[in-house]
């Protein structure tokens, strides 16, 4: 069947909700959808396809949609298409990539926005399926098992309607590392894959649940051995702890500690996250590159009648928001350094590419001093004070070369006297020694009783920082005589 590329026109609607399932209008029924097409399940035993094919998860059709690489196409042929199209961007997009826009009327973000994210789509490095519904895990990047991801989780009853969705956000660049989305698999099943997957790529993340629906995933992720990963809302917890008591001022702890978990979504908080997204996409838009966050971007509209961004009709918002979830945790969470995030940080592979210097140390002690205590200040002080004797050694190297130069460009330009004579070098060696014996260590052209340092007095000056019982008693100030 050929699907129109327009989601805004009766038919690109009708026909993408064919594939990929309809919810009503009140939320309380659904159609099912087509079974995708992926090439992992050429590995996958054809009795356990037709058991899922044939389930209530689908309308017993297979969805195949191949791009024109995976047909082995030509770029020749490539070429060729889009110039019988006149190399038009969104009909390229749309007849060719097989891409499926709403119409620019309807999105929040720009024409030239939408066909950015719809053409920069990246495929997955490695796809990993730890589910039985079929729905591999999408990841993106070498996943680093020592790295405190934030982990967004969008759960949903796992009946058909909403996806439960996930995206792995990566706590140093803030692009998206791995995605999940099953609108069937059942929140247990959800849980058990969401652990087996921690086990094997990320141990360290921090898991931000939200608990308008999720209090089951929560419950699930409390029993586990990751309880202490679940990201808590310290500013629900101080509202709570002033008012959660019983009658003898002890605090509900079991009750206490359900109600602070996760991230509760409100009208204001909502409305907070897409104002991220679309500040995300006017700035970031090239760290927005995986498969379900883009096609949940481009499926967005903004409501006429009350300006409310929302999934479309038949369409789902759940892997912009698990995605959204760990952007607004990052941005506005006074607790991440608990969960071992320091927002801004460098990744350890950039650090260990990079070395530090000592003046880069003084420069991050310095633009920290004044959030130190007072009582601290002092010893941080101290060692910005210090002088490093080697680096003054190298700087002396330097100035004494750079005057050597002054000089010999000097020397040249008075080769010869007012008179035209040859300037007498006994006389600049005479002025030289008599300087030296006097103690001078004066930089300056011969003649106005300054000099250039021999190697004799680099040596002596050298050793001067490291010798503590050489004294040294003249000083000098280069300005003074230039």
């Amino acid at each position: 069947m050929k699907v129109s590329g327009d989601l805004s026109n009766r038919d690109g609607l009708a026909a993408t909700q064919f594939i990929n399932g309809k919810t009503s209008s009140d939320g309380t029924s659904a159609s099912p959808g087509m079974l995708k097409w992926k090439d992992t399940m050429f590995d996958t035993p054809i009795e356990e396809l037709k058991k899922a094919l044939y389930s209530p998860a689908y309308n017993g059709i297979v969805f195949v949609e191949h791009n024109w690489k995976q047909l082995k196409r030509t770029m020749a042929w490539y070429e060729k298409q889009c110039n019988l199209v006149g190399y038009k961007q969104e009909v390229i997009l749309r007849e060719i990539e097989l891409k499926r826009l709403h119409g620019s009327s309807l999105s929040p973000f720009t024409r030239d926005q939408q066909l950015y994210l719809a053409s920069h789509v990246r495929e997955p490095i490695m796809t990993v399926d730890l589910s039985d519904c079929l729905a591999p895990i999408e990841i993106y990047e070498q996943l680093h098992r020592n790295y405190p991801y934030i982990l967004g989780i969008d759960p949903s009853d796992g009946i058909g309607e909403d996806n439960n969705a996930f995206t792995l956000v990566n706590p140093y660049t803030l692009k998206p590392a791995a995605e999940f989305r099953c609108s069937y698999i059942s929140p247990k099943k959800f849980f058990k894959m969401i652990v087996a997957f921690m086990d094997r790529y990320c141990p360290m993340c921090c898991i931000v649940i939200e608990s308008n629906r999720g209090r089951e995933m929560l419950q699930y992720f409390s029993d586990s051995r990751y309880r202490r990963q679940i990201w808590i809302d310290e500013d629900k917890l101080n509202q709570v702890l002033s008012v959660k008591t019983d009658k003898y001022g002890g605090v509900r702890q079991e009750s206490l500690a359900r109600k602070v978990q996760g991230l509760t979504t409100t009208g204001k908080t909502r409305d907070q996250m897409y104002n991220m997204l679309i500040e995300f996409v006017n700035e970031y838009i090239e760290n927005l590159y995986s498969k379900y966050l883009v096609e949940d971007i481009l499926n967005l509209i903004r409501k006429p009648n009350n300006g409310r961004i929302e999934a479309g009709p038949g369409m789902h918002d759940d892997n912009v928001m698990s995605f959204l979830f760990t952007i607004f945790v990052y941005r506005f969470a006074k607790n991440l350094y608990k969960y071992g995030i320091i927002p801004g940080a460098e990744s350890p592979e950039a650090k260990a590419k990079r070395v530090e210097t000592r003046d880069d140390i003084k420069r991050k002690i310095a633009s920290v001093m004044g959030n130190l205590p007072e009582e601290y200040r002092e010893l941080f002080q101290d060692y910005l004070d210090e002088r490093d004797d080697l680096q003054d050694a190298r700087e002396y190297a330097q100035q004494v070369n750079q005057e050597q130069r002054r000089f010999d460009r000097f020397a040249a330009a008075t080769l010869f006297d007012e008179d035209d004579n040859p300037f007498d070098p006994d006389k600049i060696e005479a002025e030289r020694q008599k300087n030296l014996e006097q103690g001078y260590y004066n930089y300056g052209p011969p003649g106005i009783g300054n000099d250039i340092p021999t190697d004799y007095d680099q040596e002596a000056f050298e050793k001067s920082i490291f010798d503590l019982n050489f004294q040294q008693n003249q000083e000098f100030n280069i300005d003074d005589y230039i």
